[in-house]
């Protein structure tokens, strides 16, 4: 009398397989265009996809840096001061986030290694496959001085801007640091708030007099004056 225990066995069987209809996606995200359609030929063991989910929040950026940059991302990560932004075309304001894995060996064909980074993305501004430009933040300085590129020019002893005072130009030497998102960083030679010219320098001397125009107003140079 073993029928009623194969029938009980066929019956767990059956739901076993039924159970086996139901396909949960393994992680949230967004899915992509359906590729299975009711009445195509499937079966089992199947490698093809029924469809793409690709994860949007939080979404992760794959990209390199130069080999020798190594050593300093390590020590700015290791002292939690290194952040990452994205930009680029479509996006309104750059996104920040943070540097989840460096690789463990320089790529010898390019001298690059590769990082990535994870971004919480709950905008949805960053989209899978899209191209975005990265940049690493390794250190900040606190109430740092910072001039338009443009009013930095180079002497043949030192590193110079023009300041202008009362409607008079003055030659100041400065020592100029790193240049980020286009404003030079000002180790020393200036104070906040003065005024520096950022066109026409070549036709000034130390001593002429100027007429002040606003930068942004005249198209000269982005950004305004520390």
């Amino acid at each position: 009398m073993r029928a009623p225990d194969d029938r009980i066995k066929a019956f767990f069987n059956s739901l076993l397989n039924v159970g086996f209809t139901d396909i949960t996606a393994p992680i949230d995200g967004r899915a992509g265009r359906i590729l299975v359609q009711p009445g195509n030929l499937v079966k089992a063991n199947d490698t093809g996809a029924l469809l793409t989910i690709n994860q949007i929040a939080p979404i992760y950026v794959t990209f390199a840096i130069p080999g020798d940059a190594v050593a300093r991302v390590r020590a700015a990560k290791a002292a939690d001061k290194l952040t990452v932004r994205v930009g680029g075309d479509g996006l309104s304001a750059p996104t920040e986030g943070a540097v989840a894995f460096v690789d463990n060996a320089v790529d010898p064909a390019t001298n690059t290694v590769k990082l990535r980074a994870r971004f919480g993305n709950t905008d949805e501004r960053l989209w899978p496959g899209q191209f975005v430009k990265v940049a690493l933040n390794l250190r900040s300085d606190a109430d740092a001085i910072t001039v338009p590129d443009a009013a930095v020019k180079s002497g043949p002893e030192a590193s110079y801007v023009f300041v202008v005072d009362a409607g008079v130009a003055h030659q100041r030497d400065v020592v100029a640091g790193r240049s980020v998102d286009g404003r030079t960083l000002i180790a020393s030679g200036l104070h906040a708030g003065q005024t520096v010219v950022v066109d026409g320098q070549s036709r000034l001397a130390d001593g002429a007099r100027v007429r002040v125009v606003d930068a942004a107003a005249s198209g000269a140079a982005d950004g305004s004056p520390p």
